[in-house]
This record gives C-alpha cells, sequence and structure tokens, in this order.
C-alpha cells in the first residue's frame, strides 16, 4: 500500500507540474513521495514482508518519481540541463534493464547494493533543493545547472559499480 502511495503521488506531482496545479504544494508533496520510499523499506524490515512483488515495485516507484523529477527539472533548467537529464535517464534506464535481464535469467531480484541507496538519497535531496529555490524562495542560490550534473555523476557511479563491482 505505501510503494502504491508513492507511485500515485509521482504521477499528482506530474501532473501539477505539468498543469501548473499547486506548484506551491509540489516540495511538499516531494517530500511525502521521498517518504514512501523510507517508510516502505523500514515497514518492509520491521514487518518482515519482503517479496518479490515489492522487490520489483519499490524501484519501479523510485524510478517513476526520479523521471517525474528530471521532467519538472527541465522545465526548470532549460533546456542547457537537457543533456545532463538524457544521460541520467539512459544510465538509470540501462540500470533498470540489468536488473530486469538479471531477475529473467535467474528468477531472483538483485538486491540494491548501498551506493544505489546513497544515489537516490543524492539526487532526491538536490532535486528538493532546486525545487525549493525555484518554487518557494525564488531566488537562486545554488546554480542548477551544477546539481543536475552532481546527479549525472552519481548515476555514473552507480553505473560502474553495478557492472564493474566484483
Amino acid at each position: 500500500m505505501v510503494t502504491f502511495t508513492g507511485i500515485i503521488w509521482s504521477f499528482l506531482y506530474l501532473i501539477m507540474y505539468l498543469f501548473g496545479i499547486c506548484t506551491y504544494l509540489i516540495p511538499v508533496l516531494v517530500i511525502f513521495i521521498v517518504l514512501t520510499d523510507g517508510i516502505d523499506g523500514y515497514l518492509a524490515d520491521r514487518l518482515n514482508q519482503h517479496s518479490k512483488y515489492g522487490k520489483f515495485l519499490d524501484p519501479l516507484r523510485d524510478r517513476l518519481f526520479t523521471l517525474a523529477l528530471l521532467g519538472n527539472i527541465w522545465l526548470i533548467v532549460g533546456n542547457q540541463a537537457l543533456p545532463a537529464i538524457i544521460l541520467l535517464i539512459v544510465i538509470e534506464s540501462n540500470l533498470a534493464l540489468h536488473y530486469r535481464e538479471v531477475y529473467l535469467s535467474t528468477g531472483k531480484i538483485k538486491e540494491v547494493h548501498w551506493i544505489g541507496k546513497a544515489r537516490s538519497a543524492l539526487q532526491w535531496i538536490l532535486g528538493f533543493g532546486i525545487l525549493i529555490q525555484f518554487y518557494w524562495l525564488g531566488v537562486v542560490y545554488v546554480a542548477p545547472l551544477s546539481l543536475v550534473y552532481v546527479m549525472f555523476l552519481a548515476s555514473l557511479a552507480v553505473h560502474f559499480n553495478t557492472y564493474y563491482r566484483r
């Protein structure tokens, strides 16, 4: 239920920024989406309710939210961020395909490495920083484009860790 809530909120987030609905609430909704990820993991551990279904849906929710966040950042920053955002999407898609291939060939969901969790947390924090500047402060304190490139470098690190880790 928590995972589905995060998925639904990710689509709501997408609709809010695409149509300019209650944009001042966007950073609050982003906090709730990120919290669903933490609560979901905590409850699964606490209640010992890990399942193949949950291990599939959790990363799916993360990817949907990350794509929505990147789309929002693109609308904020403009086309100068597009190369980094496209590379981010390519790397994230490649990682998702890798996990799918592992599942199809072994029938097992590959456990997420701590560096992947750190990457997600970093991307969400930096994305949240961009949203705060745009939706609440109206002032740029840290260049959003530089934050997008840090997000890209974090994904690149996970990519290399996933494919070249022994």
